[in-house]
């Protein structure tokens, strides 16, 4: 048997088939290439729209991708830390001095009654007006005038006369002077001033307190025939002088405090505040504590005394300003003045106290004095204050002499709210 040789024989159309499928499974193997899904390095709903796209262009019998392989999971970030809690600020008020930002509401006028010194006298509200019966002065020792204005708001006085409403003149008790610190209108209507005497030319006394009446608040004034209130016997606190009587309506009729002293002299500063009380506004009856029996108490006690050894008022209190608020209940504003030794001259001063009962009375804790001459202001001195309450608002008044040659000018100033000190 004849052996046949190990190569084959060339087919022509076997060869066709072979190219066919050949090219065949080259097209196949292009169209998975050219499908295969992108990877997107974003969202999951980004991949799968491609993955979609993907599945629409290869036929059903083109092999499946390989699995896409999932995005690593985003770190989740770190908690941010919290800031830490801020604290509330302090419910502590900034301190706020009552009556600093006074300024000139009255300056002494062109007659010659009141041409060089002026002080605020007594103040009253009335019918809608703030009515003021200053004190006129031309010269000292001189005859005190009494002069009146009115103003709506209290800052802004205007004079209502040219002439005085009240001179205190042709009566036996008033000696060189008198001078008014508190004005009240009696349950009858009538306009009352009281006033207190300086019998021998020294502020300090003697001196007594009298009282002048008229139908209308342009007068004339008329005194009353007699003092209403008299120095203490021989030995007790008020013995020289009862001075600066500020006289308050009550329901239960009137009370007026006053400072009274045993001679007050350069060397023995001594004044204290002391009290009365009234029905009628014209007899009057001084606050006494039965159990004192020492001389110097035993007709009447002091309300007020000064202050601690070291203190702004440690010298004296006087001209005292009483009045019932509803913020604070029963409020003395009152005036001390002391020798300041570092300057070489002397410190007047305005300061506040507190009472649940009129009676007794206390400082606040913290520093009391609203004002200082030297402190605040460099003035030469403050003479005679006035204080009058009116709906939540307090409004002070006080004469300043700026220079020791000069003149007063009466100052002003209101506060709303109470006066209690915040710190």
């Amino acid at each position: 048997m004849q052996r046949h040789a190990s190569t084959l024989n060339f087919n022509p159309i076997f060869a066709f088939v072979i190219l066919v499928m050949a090219l065949f499974v080259a097209g196949c193997t292009s169209q998975i290439s050219e499908a295969e899904p992108t990877v997107l390095p974003t969202t999951t709903a980004a991949t799968e729209i491609v993955m979609a796209e993907t599945a629409t262009a290869v036929s059903t019998s083109t092999p499946q991708p390989s699995n896409t392989p999932e995005p690593t999971n985003t770190p989740e970030p770190t908690n941010t830390p919290q800031p830490t809690h801020t604290p509330e600020p302090s419910l502590t008020p900034t301190p706020v001095i009552p009556f600093l930002d006074s300024k000139p509401v009255l300056p002494p006028g062109v007659y010659g009654w009141e041409s060089t010194f002026i002080d605020p006298g007594g103040i009253v509200y009335h019918d809608g007006l703030f009515h003021m019966f200053y004190n006129g002065i031309s010269t000292w020792p001189a005859h005190v005038q009494v002069g009146y204005a009115t103003s709506e708001d209290g800052l802004n006085w205007t004079r209502m006369t040219d002439t005085p409403v009240f001179t205190g003149e042709g009566i036996d008790y008033t000696g060189v002077s008198v001078f008014v610190s508190s004005a009240n209108i009696l349950n009858d209507g009538t306009w009352a001033l009281y006033f207190y005497t300086i019998d021998s030319g020294n502020f300090s006394g003697p001196g007594k307190i009298g009282r002048a009446t008229a139908v209308s608040p342009l007068g004339p004034f008329v005194a009353d025939p007699e003092p209403i209130l008299l120095p203490g016997p021989e030995g007790s606190w008020d013995e020289n002088a009862v001075l600066n009587p500020s006289v308050v309506k009550t329901d239960e009729g009137f009370v007026m405090y006053y400072d009274g002293n045993r001679g007050d002299s350069e060397a023995n500063r001594d004044r204290q505040i002391g009290m009365a009380t009234s029905s009628d506004g014209a007899i009057w009856t001084k606050y006494n504590i039965e159990s004192t029996t020492a001389l110097i108490v035993a007709e009447s006690d002091p309300i007020f005394k000064t202050g601690r050894s070291g203190s702004w008022d440690r010298d004296r209190v006087m001209d005292p300003n009483v009045f019932y608020s509803e913020e604070d209940g029963w409020v003395m504003l009152y005036e001390s003045s002391h020798f300041d030794q570092q300057k070489q001259r002397r410190d007047y001063g305005i300061g506040v106290a507190f009472s649940e009962d009129g009676i007794n009375w206390q400082r606040p804790e913290s520093n009391n004095q609203f004002l200082s001459t030297l402190r605040d202001k460099g003035w030469s001195a403050i003479f005679l204050a006035t204080a009058v309450y009116k709906d939540g608002t307090t409004f002070l008044y006080y004469d300043v002499q700026a220079t020791l040659q000069g003149g007063t000018v009466v100052y002003g100033a209101s506060f709303e709210g109470s006066l209690l000190p915040t710190e």
